[in-house]
């Protein structure tokens, strides 16, 4: 393999002899001519190490061809995003919120593990290579020490901050408004620190292994579509009381609408929203597991103004973003449906929560312990 420091050499030594026999140049040409050289030796020799390490293979198999295939300045920059591993988002701005603060959050794991511990596992092991916690500004010290320490040293992490006042130019905070303005404007708050594909996950949702690798796949393609892991209904529900899901209708693999339906519980062997009309187990929801593409921050922008500008009421949730991309003719592919999901919607959850976890640690789904050491 050739080191960048061979390539160099060879490059501008190549490059010195192609000058001398062609028409004059200048010295900017000239320099700008043996970068672009160094950079296709310099990748050559990283592309030819990275697969013959086995790294990124889901990513490389569509190098080569796109780098080759454009011009010289852009070979560079076409390998860097070819490469890039995605990025998960965590919205945990009101982590903790029902429990007095994250040191009061119970552990759900056989080693004490908390539910953003298995969350962080299988989105790694799944090929994200980064992560971005949006919180409030008030919680980073007390998150960063319970949570963000965790994670020091198996995966790159960010922080970035739901603000009620980070507002578009021009807006300003409605006389009143305390609250931030809900799931659409958290990712918002993670525009700076995103700069390729994504998905969005609940920090309080045990989402389970399946759903990452089927995103973490199609966010790999850079298909410019959005995606939604759904579940069925009937694996969402808890024992304690009713729910809220965003009820979904899908034709061939396509989402076509959500609807966010209230009141869902069991009743005896049916499933029945509030108004007591039948869901049943099968149905499939969205438990806010999405996944975009860079451009949906400029998309999302448009659409929280246009929200602002009608009077800013209420909250602006992630649906309402996906709602405004079909809208506008983007496809949201359904790539599955799960039927592993558990989450603490109520105190009394948690020892269901930990029987499910214990069974898949069990089951070798999870190592013994996903502490670090």
């Amino acid at each position: 393999m050739q080191t960048p420091c061979r390539a160099l050499s060879l490059a501008c030594e190549s490059e010195g002899k192609s000058m001398a026999k062609s028409t004059p140049m200048t010295m900017t040409t000239a320099i700008n001519s043996i970068i672009v050289k160094v950079f296709d030796f310099w990748l050559l020799a990283w592309i030819t190490n990275e697969i013959s390490s086995g790294k990124n293979r889901i990513q490389l198999y569509k190098v080569i061809p796109s780098a080759l295939a454009s011009s010289p300045e852009m070979r560079t920059l076409n390998v860097i995003k070819m490469t890039q591993k995605p990025t998960l988002i965590v919205l945990a701005a009101g982590m903790g919120s029902r429990f007095g603060g994250l040191k009061q959050l119970a552990p759900v794991g056989p080693n004490g593990e908390l539910i953003i511990d298995y969350t962080i596992f299988d989105a790694a092991r799944a090929g994200f290579g980064h992560v971005v916690f949006v919180i409030r500004r008030e919680l980073e010290q007390e998150f960063r020490a319970v949570i963000g320490a965790r994670f020091d040293g198996h995966i790159n992490v960010a922080y970035a901050f739901q603000d009620l006042s980070d507002l578009p130019s021009g807006f300003e905070v409605p006389a009143g408004r305390t609250k931030p303005w809900g799931t659409g404007h958290a990712l918002r708050a993670a525009r700076h620190n995103v700069d390729g594909p994504c998905c969005v996950v609940n920090a309080d949702d045990f989402y389970g292994a399946r759903a990452y690798e089927l995103m973490g796949k199609h966010l790999a393609t850079s298909d410019p579509s959005y995606a939604l892991v759904g579940y069925s209904v009937g694996h969402t529900l808890s024992d304690a009381g009713s729910v809220s899901r965003g009820v979904c209708r899908c034709e061939d693999g396509v989402l076509q609408a959500i609807e966010e339906v209230h009141g869902i519980q069991r009743s005896g062997a049916e499933v029945r929203n509030e108004a007591g009309e039948l869901l049943g187990d099968a149905q499939i929801v969205s438990m806010n597991f999405w996944g975009f593409p860079s451009s949906v921050f400029t998309e999302l922008e448009a659409g929280f103004i246009s929200f602002l500008n009608a009077g800013g009421e209420g909250e602006y949730y992630l649906p309402t973003i996906v709602e405004n991309g079909m809208a506008a003719g983007r496809t949201v592919h359904l790539l599955g449906v799960c039927d592993t999901w558990t989450g603490v919607t109520y105190a009394s959850d948690q020892p269901a929560v930990a029987r499910l976890l214990l069974d898949l640690h069990a089951s070798g789904d999870y190592p013994p312990s996903l502490l670090p050491e």
